[in-house]
């Protein structure tokens, strides 16, 4: 069974933005869950920081999503607001692309709206 690598947007000036995103989030993960995938989000690291003081942006979490990502033969980008503009989303599509992986935007359904 493949694993999904499920991107999508989280850094913002705003928590609210922030904590609306991880709902999303945690939504489709938990959708595609369901389905019977297997799904790694390095955004569920959020549950995480708090206990560390960890930062949330790309600059720290890059090694992390950096090493992952390869683990995975599939990337779902999330297209919820802010993911064309996310340095970290477009990292890892980048690094998608790299890698050959197939990497697809889906909907907040979980359902895929077309290849990247």
């Amino acid at each position: 069974m493949d694993l999904i690598y499920l991107a999508a947007p989280y850094s913002d000036s705003d928590d609210k933005v922030i904590e609306d995103r991880m709902a999303k989030i945690c939504k489709v993960d938990s959708l595609l869950m369901q389905r019977g995938n297997l799904v790694f989000s390095p955004l569920l690291k959020h549950f995480v920081r708090p206990y560390g003081n960890l930062p949330g942006d790309w600059e720290y979490w890059q090694d992390f999503c950096k090493a992952t990502l390869p683990k995975c033969q599939i990337v779902y980008v999330l297209s919820i607001d802010g993911w064309q503009k996310s340095t970290g989303v477009q990292a890892e599509i980048k690094l998608a692309e790299l890698l050959k992986i197939p990497t697809f935007l889906i909907d907040e359904q979980g359902h895929i709206i077309t290849k990247l």
